[in-house]
Formats: structure tokens, C-alpha cells, sequence
């Protein structure tokens, strides 16, 4: 923080990876409400929000439990701001509710996604079955294994047609 007021002493304008980086470093040390602070101020800029404003910033309400500000926060991120939305997003929220010991909150927001939807991935799902777990919630975190989608293979398997392309 000292060096951000260093730099402004100097002349140098913040940008969106300054305020960015800032959001992150502060909800890291569990600042969290300097890190909504500061997200605030870029939201009322010029600069604005991105994707890397969102996880940071939902990564300061998952470090302080806010499961309901940060699940907020979503909604109105990708709906008024049209950030598009990532697991990583999706996650955080996920982060947040355990700590809070929401977790049917969690399994709500896995389940609001359709099954074929690119969020609903293994790192979401992983999120939602850590904050069943964290509370001890084992019958809602084994329901949840079952929309785990396996992972594809690193090397395609070999198919005829392949092996003629290869030739």
C-alpha cells in the first residue's frame, strides 16, 4: 500500500493491473475491507472492473465468510457489468459459503448452472464438494461426485481414421 501512495507521489497513474494487484495483495493479508475499498474506487473510475477485479474481489468476501455479499457481487458483476463468468469466479463464491457454513447455499449455486455449461467443471464442483465437506456434509458432497465429468485424456486415443492421417 506504501508503495501504491509512492508511486502516486511521484506522478504515476494507476492502472487496472496497479488496482488489480492491489485488490489481490490485500485480500491475501486478509484486508479484506481495504480490498473492497479499493475495488469500489476502480468501479467508480474510468478504468472499471475485469475479470481479475471479480476474483479478487470475491476473494476478499470468501476470506471474511461473506458468502451472500460476494454471491451479490456476482450477479450484478456479470449481469450489469457483462463480466464473463469463470469456475474461478464461481469458486470463490464456493470459498466464501464454506467458511460460513452455508453449504446448501453452495449446492445451490452448482445446481442454478445447467449441467452442460462450461462452469459447472471439475474446479467448481470441487469447491462445492470442499464447502460440504468443511461442514461435515458428506451425503450432499458424495450427490455432488456424481456431476463430476471425468477428464479427458492427455494423448487422443489412436482410431483408424487417425492412423491414416498419420500415414
Amino acid at each position: 500500500l506504501s508503495l501504491y501512495q509512492l508511486s502516486q507521489g511521484l506522478g504515476i497513474s494507476p492502472n487496472l493491473v496497479t488496482y488489480n494487484t492491489m485488490i489481490g495483495v490485500l485480500a491475501g493479508a486478509q484486508k479484506w475491507n481495504m480490498a473492497l475499498d479499493t475495488a469500489n474506487k476502480l468501479k467508480k473510475s474510468k478504468l472499471g472492473w475485469d475479470s481479475h477485479t471479480l476474483t479478487g474481489v470475491l476473494n476478499a468476501l470468501a476470506v471474511a465468510g461473506r458468502w451472500q455479499h460476494s454471491l451479490k457481487v456476482l450477479e450484478d458483476s456479470t449481469s450489469k457489468q457483462k463480466i464473463k463468468l469463470t469456475p474461478f469466479h464461481v469458486s470463490c463464491v464456493l470459498k466464501a459459503a464454506s467458511r460460513a457454513h452455508a453449504w446448501e447455499a453452495g449446492i445451490n449455486v452448482i445446481r442454478s448452472f445447467p449441467h452442460n455449461s462450461s462452469l459447472v467443471q471439475n474446479v467448481a464442483l470441487s469447491a462445492a464438494i470442499s464447502a460440504c465437506a468443511f461442514s461435515r456434509q458428506w451425503a450432499p458432497a458424495i450427490s455432488l461426485l456424481s456431476l463430476l465429468k471425468p477428464s479427458p485424456p492427455a494423448i487422443p486415443h489412436l482410431t483408424q481414421s487417425n492412423i491414416t492421417l498419420l500415414h
